[in-house]
């Protein structure tokens, strides 16, 4: 029996790009075992409760439902985590690596419970651009092309109010971890607005609850629209119809390098370019579908 194990990375966008990853390779495979990195959890987003370490391993389980996946807890497995290059000489393609499926089988277990035209805009950035860079060159132009869409759509602000506080962000520091709340709020008139954020405490261990009801929500979205890398924005890839993605430095992480510059699925857009980010925000305004 020709068997694969291998752990994995504990965060929500990692966990769905090892499933994406996988499913290229997994006809090779009778039983490929994954475990949850105890010790990531423990050093990078445990809040000192145990509770992230047990929601990781409830979302896996949601994620790998079906053969030849298991999930085991076993800390001493091979670390598999193609963010950082950790693919344990598996041959896996490019398309495997860099081509995001869409997996709203898994991720969407009901009807949106919104029941107009809209589109979602995540709140949280991380990773880049930065929150310097965010204010001194995008913010305006961001914030004048949400406030044009909110003439033909409701903008559903979804995500985090202000970024938990884990380890991994305290790490990471606020500019490069951080939330476009208050903006959204400030520039979105509140008749056209539909505010279905969390406070950074209530997201720190999320709820399986919220991201199935946030996946449904971005699965029937006229658009969704992300700043940055991290869960939110691999979400949005794996479920939305039109997934409008910008990051800027992506030697921040050159994974995404690749992935900006692989052919995806025509759906999702991910681009370093602000002004063909701009342009495919400006396709939805021009639009009347409210």
């Amino acid at each position: 029996m020709n068997q694969l194990k291998l752990k994995l990375h504990p965060g929500i966008g990692d966990i769905l790009l090892c499933r994406n990853h996988l499913d290229s390779i997994k006809h090779l495979y009778d039983e490929i075992y994954l475990s949850p990195s105890r010790s990531i959890v423990n050093g990078f987003r445990e809040m000192g409760d145990g509770k992230y370490y047990d929601f990781c391993l409830s979302f896996m389980k949601s994620i790998f439902p079906d053969k030849p996946y298991k999930i085991i807890e076993d800390d001493t497995l091979p670390k598999f985590a193609p963010v950082d290059y950790a693919v344990c000489d598996l041959p896996i393609t490019k398309d495997g690596l860099f081509k995001i499926n869409n997996y709203s089988f898994l991720l969407c277990k009901n009807p949106s419970p919104i029941q107009c035209n809209y589109i979602v805009v995540n709140t949280k950035v991380r990773g880049t651009p930065t929150y310097s860079r965010y204010n001194s060159y995008y913010k305006n132009d961001f914030l004048k092309g949400i406030l044009s869409l909110s003439n033909n759509y409701k903008i559903v602000v979804m995500g985090e109010r202000t970024p938990p506080k884990s380890p991994e962000n305290k790490m990471i520091g606020p500019e490069r971890v951080f939330c476009i709340y208050n903006d959204l709020i400030d520039i979105i008139p509140t008749s056209k607005i539909i505010d279905i954020t969390l406070s950074g405490d209530d997201t720190a261990v999320p709820h399986l609850d919220n991201i199935y009801r946030d996946c449904s929500i971005m699965k029937e979205a006229k658009a969704v629209i992300t700043l940055g890398i991290g869960g939110n924005f691999i979400l949005s890839m794996s479920v939305s119809d039109n997934s409008i993605n910008f990051m800027e430095d992506t030697l921040y992480c050159r994974f995404y390098d690749w992935m900006i510059n692989h052919h995806q699925r025509n759906s999702v857009i991910i681009t370093n370019k602000w002004s063909y980010f701009m342009d495919n925000l400006q396709k939805f305004i021009e639009k009347e579908d409210i």
